[in-house]
C-alpha cells in the first residue's frame, strides 16, 4: 500500500492508492490503555502473517537507516530526496524525531511511518503535536499487515502515552478512508483554501498611512527581535505551532531545498517589529505564491495591508499569476484576506487529527487552531 499524508497536485501514478477490503465484523482490542474498535481481520486488506512465519520486524529508528530510508522513498514515490533534506526534517528538528520502520531480518527498511513533532502553545501552556508523513510501504512487501503493524506501534510509543498531546495529518480522501480504517482518525474539516489572481487590478490600495507607519524587510532569515512579536501574537492565538525565531529558521531558513523569503514589518520610528508574512514561490509546476506563514496581529490592519502588497509586489516581479493560502475559516486572518480580494477555490485536503484519551487538545484543535501552510510538510 503506498501511502503519505501531504496532498500535492494530482501527479498520475506516484499518488494511486489501494482500496483496502475490510470484513464487517468488529471486535475490540486493547492496546496498553487505549481501546480500539478494529475489524476482525483489520489486516485483511494486507493479508495476516504468523509471528513465527514473518521475515520481517517493526522497530523504532536506528542510526544509519535513512540511507535504506531514502532508497524506499524513490521507490514508493518516484522521488529523488536528499540526505540534506533527511537530516534537515528529522535530525535537525528543534522538536525532535519520530520514526517508526519496517525492516527485513537483513536490515532492509521496507516501511516507513514517521511523524514531524513541533512545540504547539495555548496562552498558558505547551504541547508536542505532530504531523503524520511520508507513510509508505515497499510495493513488494504489501498486503502483510506491516502497514497496519507499525501505525499501532509509532501511536503507541509517541502518541497514546502522551509524548505527543496530537497527531494531524492532511490527506486527501482516498488516504483519508484507508487511515480511518487503519487507526480511525477524526476528520476534522477540509482545508480551506484561498486564491487571489495578480493579473486582476486590487480592489484595495496600500495607503500613504501604511506606508508611513512601516517599512518592509525582505530577509533570508529573522533574528531573535521577531520573538517579541510572536510573544504578542501568542496572546491571542488558542492554539498554534510556537512561531518563535529558533522555529521558523528551522523551518523555512535552514531548508536545504526550498529557498523562502521572510518579509517583516517594522516600524519606521522604533525598528521593532510589527508582522512577518514568509512566502515560496512556486509549487510543484504551479505558478503560483504559497503565503506559508503569517504573523500580525489581528487588530494591525495597516500592517497586514502593507505586507500583502509587499507579497503581491515579489509575487508579480516573478512572473507567478496568483497568491494562495490556508487559514481557518474562523480566524481573522481568513476574513482579512477575503476583504481584500482573495476567494475560496477548491482543495482536495482534509484536515484529520488523533488524539491521546482525555487530551486537553481536542476542543482547541476543532474549534479554535491557528495554522498555515507552512503546518503542512508539503509546503
Amino acid at each position: 500500500m503506498q501511502n503519505t499524508f501531504t496532498c500535492p497536485p494530482n501527479r498520475g501514478s506516484e499518488w494511486k492508492h489501494e482500496s483496502p477490503d475490510f470484513s464487517r465484523g468488529e471486535s475490540q482490542r486493547t492496546i496498553g490503555d487505549r481501546s480500539l474498535q478494529v475489524s476482525k481481520r483489520a489486516d485483511a486488506w494486507e493479508g495476516t502473517v504468523a509471528l513465527s512465519q514473518r521475515s520481517w520486524d517493526v522497530r523504532d529508528y536506528r542510526e544509519g537507516d535513512e540511507i535504506s530510508i531514502l532508497k524506499l522513498f524513490r521507490k514508493v514515490f518516484g522521488q529523488h530526496r536528499s540526505l540534506e533534506h533527511w537530516r534537515w526534517k528529522f535530525e535537525q528538528n528543534p522538536a525532535g524525531r519520530q520514526i517508526t520502520v519496517a525492516v527485513t531480518r537483513e536490515g532492509a527498511v521496507i516501511g516507513h511511518f514517521a511523524g514531524l513533532p513541533v512545540v504547539a502553545t495555548t496562552p498558558v501552556k505547551s504541547f508536542v503535536m505532530t504531523q503524520g508523513i511520508d507513510h509508505m510501504v515497499d510495493p513488494e512487501w504489501q498486503r502483510l499487515g506491516i502497514y497496519r503493524e507499525m501505525a499501532q506501534s509509532y501511536f503507541r510509543t509517541y502518541v497514546w502515552n502522551r509524548v505527543a498531546a496530537a497527531w494531524y495529518a492532511f490527506p486527501d480522501q482516498p488516504v483519508y478512508e484507508i487511515e480511518a480504517k487503519a487507526f480511525g482518525p477524526s476528520s476534522l474539516h477540509p482545508v480551506p483554501l484561498l486564491n487571489c489572481d495578480l493579473s486582476e487590478s486590487e480592489s484595495w490600495s496600500r495607503s500613504s498611512h501604511d506606508l508611513q507607519l512601516c517599512r518592509i524587510d525582505n530577509v533570508e532569515r529573522i533574528d531573535k527581535s521577531l520573538d517579541e512579536l510572536w510573544n504578542l501574537c501568542r496572546s491571542e492565538l488558542a492554539l498554534a505551532t510556537k512561531r518563535d525565531s529558533r522555529y521558523l529558521n528551522w523551518r523555512y531558513a535552514d531548508r536545504p531545498d526550498i529557498k523562502y523569503r521572510f518579509l517583516v514589518a517594522r516600524s519606521r520610528s522604533s525598528g521593532r517589529p510589527l508582522g512577518l508574512a514568509v512566502l515560496r514561490f512556486g509549487w510543484f509546476d504551479q505558478p503560483v505564491a504559497p503565503l506559508v506563514d503569517w504573523l500580525v496581529p489581528s487588530n494591525e490592519r495597516d500592517v497586514a495591508r502593507a505586507l500583502i502588497a509587499s507579497c503581491h509586489s515579489l509575487a508579480s516581479e516573478r512572473k507567478l499569476k496568483a497568491m494562495q493560502a490556508s487559514f481557518p475559516t474562523y480566524s481573522p486572518q481568513y476574513r482579512f484576506l477575503v476583504s481584500v480580494g482573495y476567494q475560496p477555490i477548491a482543495s482536495r485536503c482534509l484536515i484529520t487529527a488523533h488524539w491521546p484519551e482525555d487530551s486537553e487538545l481536542v476542543k482547541p484543535m476543532k474549534e479554535n487552531w491557528y495554522y498555515t501552510m507552512g503546518d503542512s510538510d508539503m509546503y
